[in-house]
């Protein structure tokens, strides 16, 4: 007796053979895979036919063949015929590849043929029905069942069956367009300026926001644009922080700030706090930004509090006995109870007692307290000598050299 054995393949699709190593041919459908026993392709991919798919449609025309045999089962757009070589109807999309009878119309034509003109029914249909030839589509600007009627003078087009604009002339809206854009100057004008159902700008100008772009942008914004529902800034200037760039305090130093927080780098004199708004003290002139504690009092003040004076003769001090600067005129570090010398210039000296712009004509040293010598050149009323070290300045009298003038000449 014998047994019959058959074989299940299990290939995947695309391939074939007994341990399914071939691929089926490029041109077979790939979800339809090929015979996994001999490669034959179940289906081929268009303009092609054959057992192999690995034939093609021969004639030019032909969109697409059987697989059996060959033969034209689609024309290309325009061409009808078991071959594929007669052109349809001038006015036809698409013809029957049987009989070329159209089965498809270009725009305006009806008919077997297509050879009717929309138009010849009815003067402003530019698509009618390929059957009959009743108007489906009018020209833009006329509606109604035979396209008679004139849509509204603000409309650009409109619904076939009833007066309502489908579309409207930029600056109207409204169902029959007949309203102006509120607003219309601060539209962007792109294709449509307005919303035909609210009268709202699709966009606004540059700088302006709000629902109809009457509002607008903060001065601060970078480069005057903000959202356009709520006026947000996209970015602020320098100075400016916050959603609507709010100015930063006068009082940060620079005038800038933080553009998330608006709190100062730094502040400027006599102000502290994250954003510089409190003030220091009545006599404090610097205060620490964190905690408004005195760093630097005001003139003549000192103390924690800037709250008392320094003695009657001091500028800046450390405490009532220490002075660190004296009003014109005194000096000594514990009070500047002291005068200046009475030969400095203009009677100004430092707080150790010096004179600092130099000497009354006739004297030198630091205190001034030295004559120059009575034998020194006077000229137009200067100083004879130097302020530092008594040289006289302009040579000697008469009879007298050396460089302090204390020589009497031919004597050694």
């Amino acid at each position: 007796m014998l047994i019959a054995t058959i074989v299940v393949s299990c290939c995947k699709a695309g391939y074939w053979g007994e341990n399914c190593t071939n691929r089926c041919n490029s041109t077979c459908v790939n979800e339809f895979g090929c015979s996994p026993s001999d490669g034959k392709c179940h289906r081929c991919k268009r303009g092609s036919w054959g057992d192999y798919c690995d034939k093609t449609c021969v004639h030019t025309k032909c969109d697409d063949c059987y697989q059996e045999d060959g033969s034209c089962a689609w024309c290309t757009p325009g061409y009808w015929g078991q071959s594929c070589d007669k052109e349809c109807s001038t006015n036809c999309d698409s013809c029957i590849i049987e009989s070329g009878s159209c089965s498809k119309c270009k725009n305006g034509y009806w008919g077997n043929h297509c050879e009717n003109e929309c138009s010849y029914k009815q003067q402003n249909c530019v698509n009618c029905e390929q059957e009959n030839g009743t108007c489906i589509e009018c020209k833009p600007g006329y509606w109604g069942y035979k396209c008679t009627d004139k849509c509204s003078i603000g409309c650009t087009s409109c619904s076939r069956y009833n007066w309502a604009c489908t579309g409207c002339q930029n600056g109207y809206w409204g169902e029959l367009c007949n309203i102006s854009c509120q607003s219309f100057d601060n539209c962007e004008h792109v294709n449509v300026n307005c919303s035909q159902t609210t009268g709202t700008c699709q966009k606004c100008k540059k700088g302006l926001w709000g629902k109809f772009c009457d509002k607008k942008c903060p001065l601060g914004c970078l480069e005057a644009t903000c959202e356009r529902f709520t006026g947000a800034c996209e970015g602020c200037k320098d100075g400016f922080w916050g959603e609507t760039c709010t100015k930063c305090n006068n009082a940060c130093t620079g005038s800038t700030c933080h553009k998330m927080t608006g709190y100062c780098n730094e502040c400027e004199s006599g102000y502290w706090g994250h954003t510089c708004a409190s003030k220091c003290g009545d006599e404090c002139q610097i205060c620490s930004m964190i905690t408004g504690k005195c760093k630097t009092c005001a003139d003549t003040f000192w103390g924690t509090d800037c709250n008392m004076n320094c003695s009657e003769n001091c500028i800046t001090c450390l405490n009532d006995s220490h002075c660190m600067s004296c009003i014109d005129g005194y000096y000594g570090v514990n009070k500047c109870n002291e005068t200046c010398p009475s030969e400095c210039l203009e009677g100004q000296c430092t707080i150790d007692g010096e004179c600092y712009l130099g000497c009354n004509v006739g004297y030198f040293g630091k205190t001034c307290d030295r004559l120059c010598n009575e034998h020194c050149l006077v000229v137009s009323n200067t100083t004879s000598c130097s302020y530092a070290d008594g040289k006289c300045l302009h040579g000697c009298n008469q009879g007298f050299t050396n460089e302090f003038c204390s020589q009497v000449v031919g004597r050694c």
